[in-house]
């Protein structure tokens, strides 16, 4: 018998448990312990012989004896290097299914579990294999099982550990391992940096919004924790508000950021709320961000102009320049911008003053709050006869995009007033007696196209001409301080004096032609000189005696000797 097959032991036959010897009775058995150490991989073939004397002669008993060869079991893993479990948030759990293969020939047995020694590393379940198929025995020849491993960070940073075990390879009692790693880190945490509200108010940043107008909003949103929040969706927003645009996606990784533009487009009037919902898993367990959107909408602006359509000037005189002051009323909800006039293309109407709107004493600018009022002053100064027309026109934003609202203006433009006296170029009272009066009536007429205003004398610069009475217009007179276009009056004036002589003054009338102050005068003059008186010569007439029943005449001659008709 030879190698790989020997008695067991160093000393040879037979063998270390072996107990037969040199004789042996009949009927008697005894044992040998014969030891396969294979040395080779495959079939291996001896022969035990024993020798004996059979009591006659030296005889032989033989056993053929076999055995193969075989490797010794070999645990290996799969991954079969250092497996890293990556960055995983603190209070999660991960789990990763390895694979045990026995690369050799035989079984190995009495597998133990020796490894994971760390609070972060344990089996799935607390105990070997984890919820795998591995359990103390691995049959050989590629025979293989699973172990489940879970990472469970309790800490921020590295952790390291090692799954190992120890079994029996068919020769001796041997081990295996792998080591395991992952690092710790925050869950993710989903903030918006911008320093937003809750909620965010479209108001407080765009003010009253007119419904069919919109205003976006751009929110940032950061992953400030350790891992990257997944399954991130966004939800939870309904008309008047959506999302227009984003760039986030799913993932958002550990510190980085993203946008979402949120639009508020409303449909009626009145406020509005809701709530952005932002969904992720932050590496623990599923959590929701909301960011509360408010906003409060209104009827668009509504810009009216006051007075009629058309607004009449009415009649102008040349040369003169009438303004009126329009008032410019928001009646809508929400604040009218973008205000400039526009229109007024004739030379005949223009923004009071220097022409630019909204005149110089007018108050509307640029934007008109919901319910205010403002001013425009627009001038009508024509520049020749007839009617003249054109357009006041208002130009703003309503708070959804660009619209006017206007007024028709009309007027006459026509000649100024125009006095003129009677009895022209001057008036002769003529003589009158001393101590006595002449009262004449002068006409006064209005020649031009346009009331004559503020119409008033001037007074008489002599005591022998007045107003009949003392009083304009005199007694019998007429004259007002207006007078119409077209129209005539009278006025009486009355030539008296105390005193002889040759007097002169001026009838003078002043007043407003539409444009400015103007006068109408006439000359007007007399004479004062003694009264009437007639005498008779010869004075006395003596007829002398005449009989009774004849006739006497005679030739008396009046004259008159004072200075007036008698």
């Amino acid at each position: 018998m030879a190698s790989p097959f020997k008695f067991t032991g160093a000393g040879g036959y037979p063998g270390v448990n072996g107990n037969c010897g040199a004789t042996l009775a009949p009927s008697a058995s005894c044992t040998i312990e014969v030891a396969f150490e294979p040395t080779l991989v495959g079939l291996q073939t001896d022969t035990i012989e024993i020798y004996y004397n059979n009591g006659s002669t030296t005889d032989q008993a033989n056993r053929d004896i076999q055995g193969t060869g075989a490797t010794p079991a070999t645990l290996t893993f799969t991954p079969a290097s250092t497996y890293d479990y990556g960055v995983q948030a603190i209070g999660s759990s991960t789990q990763f299914t390895f694979t045990v293969t026995n690369t050799g020939s035989i079984s190995a047995t009495s597998i133990t579990d020796t490894g994971l020694s760390s609070a972060n590393f344990q089996y799935a379940g607390g105990t070997y294999p984890g919820g795998g198929t591995c359990g103390t025995t691995l049959a050989g020849s590629g025979a293989s099982c699973t172990i489940i491993v879970e990472y469970n960070p309790t800490t921020v940073g590295p952790h390291n550990d090692t799954i190992s075990f120890s079994y029996f390879n068919g020769v001796s009692t041997v081990s295996t391992s792998l080591p395991v790693t992952g690092t710790g880190a925050n869950p993710a945490n989903i903030i918006i940096t911008s320093g937003e509200p809750d909620p965010y108010d479209f108001q407080a940043d765009f003010g009253i919004l007119a419904f069919g107008a919109t205003a976006t909003h751009q929110l940032t949103i950061q992953n400030i924790g350790g891992v990257p929040a997944t399954a991130f969706t966004l939800s939870g927003l309904s008309a008047p508000y959506n999302i227009s645009a984003t760039t986030c996606g799913d993932p958002l990784n550990a510190g980085a950021s993203c946008t979402i533009d949120i639009t508020y487009a409303p449909t009626s009037t009145g406020p509005h709320t809701d709530t952005l919902q932002i969904n992720y898993n932050n590496g623990v367990s599923a959590q929701v961000f909301t960011e509360g959107v408010a906003g409060n909408a209104a009827a668009p602006a509504q810009l009216t102009i006051s007075e009629v359509e058309p607004y009449d000037f009415g009649t102008v005189p040349l040369g003169a320049i009438v303004p009126h002051v329009f008032t410019i009323q928001n009646t809508g909800g929400v604040a009218a911008t973008s205000l400039s006039g526009a229109g007024l293309t004739s030379s005949d109407f223009r923004y009071e003053s220097t022409g630019s709107y909204p005149g110089s004493t007018g108050t509307c600018s640029g934007s008109l709050p919901a319910g205010s009022s403002c001013t425009v002053v627009v001038e009508f100064l024509p520049q020749s006869t007839g009617t003249k027309s054109d357009t006041l026109t208002i130009n703003y934003d309503d708070g959804v995009g660009a619209t006017s609202v206007s007024r028709g203006l009309t007027g006459t433009g026509a000649n100024p007033a125009l006095l003129s006296l009677s009895d022209g170029p001057s008036y002769d009272y003529g003589s009158i007696a001393r101590n006595g009066y002449l009262d004449h009536i002068f006409t006064v007429s209005n020649l031009g196209g346009v009331d004559a205003t503020s119409i008033s004398p001037v007074a008489f610069s002599s005591t022998e001409f007045d107003f009949a009475g003392g009083s304009y217009p005199g007694l019998g007179g007429n004259c007002g301080s207006t007078l119409a276009a077209g129209a005539s009056c009278d006025i009486v004036v009355r030539f008296s004096s105390s005193t002889n002589g040759v007097f002169s003054d001026t009838l003078q009338i002043n007043y407003n032609d539409g444009v400015s102050a103007q006068s109408a005068s006439r000359p007007i003059g007399g004479v004062v000189t003694d009264p009437a008186l007639l005498t008779y010569t010869p004075n006395p007439q003596d007829y002398g005696t005449v009989a009774r029943g004849s006739t006497s005449v005679a030739t008396i001659q009046v004259d008159n000797t004072g200075g007036v008709s008698a």
